[in-house]
């Protein structure tokens, strides 16, 4: 029972200096901790700044005219202004059609007729489609009007898929459009 007394004894011992000394137990042992490894330290790389992106989508053109009296930027190709089958404005457009407003209202375009043409792509029948046409030119034409533009000023007509040249859905996007230009250009 000594012996066992003074085994345990050394075993306390030798745990307690372990302990006072800092160093843990399983230090001991025959399987070592697996090491840690450092975090790694993700940097952000700022993305490439993005050309600015033309205000004037290719489904609103405006004459050259128009644009050098209202300073509207040239008509870029982009993404259409009507959606398939709709005569409701999209937002995109708006702020070109804002310019021509106040141009119209107090610029240089202040009492000169102003038209508006409205076009459709190729699906659907001809009469439905000048109708289409016809309905986006009065949507750009009560905007207009609700912003300042005189009313009197601006004829309305549909051309419907008469200039129409999209083959596919991305092509067609391009046709739903309204045309806007001084009066007297048309004529000539």
């Amino acid at each position: 029972m000594l012996a066992n007394l003074s085994t345990k004894s050394w075993r306390l011992d030798l745990t307690l200096i372990a302990v006072a000394a800092g160093i843990p137990l399983w230090a001991c042992s025959h399987e070592a901790p697996p090491p840690k490894m450092p975090e790694p330290v993700l940097e952000t790389v700022p993305e490439p700044a993005a050309e600015k992106a033309p205000t004037l989508p290719a489904n609103l053109r405006v004459s050259e005219s128009i644009r050098t009296k209202c300073s509207v930027p040239e008509t870029p190709a982009g993404s259409p202004q009507f959606d398939f089958d709709e005569a409701e404005l999209r937002p995109r457009g708006q702020g070109i059609l804002d310019a021509i407003a106040t141009c119209m209202r107090e610029g240089s375009l202040k009492d000169q007729s102003v038209t508006i043409t409205g076009h459709a792509d190729p699906r659907g029948s001809e009469k439905y489609n000048r109708e289409l046409g016809l309905e986006r030119a009065n949507a750009a034409k009560v905007y207009l009007t609700a912003h300042g533009a005189n009313a009197a000023m601006l004829t309305v007509r549909s051309l419907g898929e008469q200039d129409a040249s999209g083959t596919d859905k991305g092509s067609w996007q391009l046709d739903r459009r309204v045309e806007i230009d001084e009066t007297d250009a048309l004529s000539k």
